[in-house]
């Protein structure tokens, strides 16, 4: 590895680091965890929806950590869960009006 390749390494970390703790503020500030944040975020702008496994593959997060934000959101009727008939393993998140009013603002000021 090159004296430059180490820099742009280094610099690319930084700025990760500095983004993540960006997002973290913020949702935070929002009343919400940053992870919380990022599920929202994809689902505000699925608009048929999506798998758990998709918003696991978009957000990087893990299947337990998604499933427990889906639930904390169900709860609060931010979201609703719909099975898909052809595999019934598979359900669908969409987003309720009251979810999108919810996020609206918070999200699309992020994003």
């Amino acid at each position: 590895m090159t004296q430059e390749d180490r820099k742009n390494a280094y610099l690319y970390c930084k700025f990760r680091d500095e983004q993540f703790a960006l997002y973290d503020e913020y949702s935070k500030r929002h009343g919400m965890l940053m992870k919380t944040l990022l599920v929202v975020n994809v689902l505000f702008y699925a608009k048929d929806g999506m798998t758990q496994t998709e918003i696991c593959r978009r957000t990087f997060q893990s299947k337990q950590t998604v499933n427990s934000i889906i639930k904390n959101l169900l709860t609060d009727s931010y979201v609703t869960i719909t099975e898909i008939p052809e595999n019934r393993r598979n359900k669908t998140v969409r987003m309720t009006e009251a979810g999108r009013a919810y996020c609206e603002k918070v999200v699309r000021h992020i994003t």
